[in-house]
């Protein structure tokens, strides 16, 4: 097996589309490697996987979202582009990446998405910019803990402005928030 995942990894971008059929087959194996292959290729594979997020497979959304989000800051970007012009499962599913990737990049996209129409995305985007524990959020979190027409979203909200609190008071910063 490794054989193989060498030889998918070694060959880059050309393997990405087949790569990203293998994460839709149902044998576990294939889709294990066409996984791990997909992570190791890296920024080659970034804009095939965002656009294949955009698809309507939910199984195959949350592998991708998975392999984009062990990819860090190279596939920022188009994850938050994601964010933006995705349905709602994949704005849900980018605003969840975007919270596991801990990159203060991701502030200003989430803090955007908390307006966004729907009830899912604003309560994912209040709770990945409380896992990101950024005081910058703090007036955002703050104005949707106080104001959203959801009372589910609210609540998140509040949870997350307690999350960046603790973080805050644990780390000594004393930042104001902007």
């Amino acid at each position: 097996m490794s054989d193989i995942l060498d030889a998918l990894i070694g060959a880059g971008g050309p393997a990405v589309p087949a790569l990203i059929r293998g994460l839709r087959d149902p044998d576990e194996q294939a889709h294990t490697i066409a996984s791990i292959a997909l992570g190791k290729i890296g920024k080659e594979a970034v804009l095939p996987l965002t656009a294949a997020l955009r698809e309507k497979d939910g199984l195959s959304r949350v592998k991708i979202a998975d392999i984009l989000a062990g990819m860090g800051e190279p596939a920022l970007d188009g994850i938050v582009a994601a964010l933006r012009e995705g349905d709602e499962e994949v704005r849900v599913l980018s605003a969840l990446v975007i919270g596991e990737m801990r990159s203060p990049k991701g502030v200003v996209p989430l803090e955007s998405a908390l307006g966004d129409p729907s009830a899912n995305v604003r309560a994912q985007a209040a709770i990945s910019l409380g896992e990101l524990g950024d005081g910058h959020a703090l007036d955002a979190l703050k104005k949707v803990a106080d104001g959203d027409s959801s009372p589910a979203v609210r609540q998140v909200a509040a949870n997350a402005l307690v999350r960046i609190l603790e973080v805050k008071e644990g780390s000594g910063d004393q930042d104001t928030p902007r």
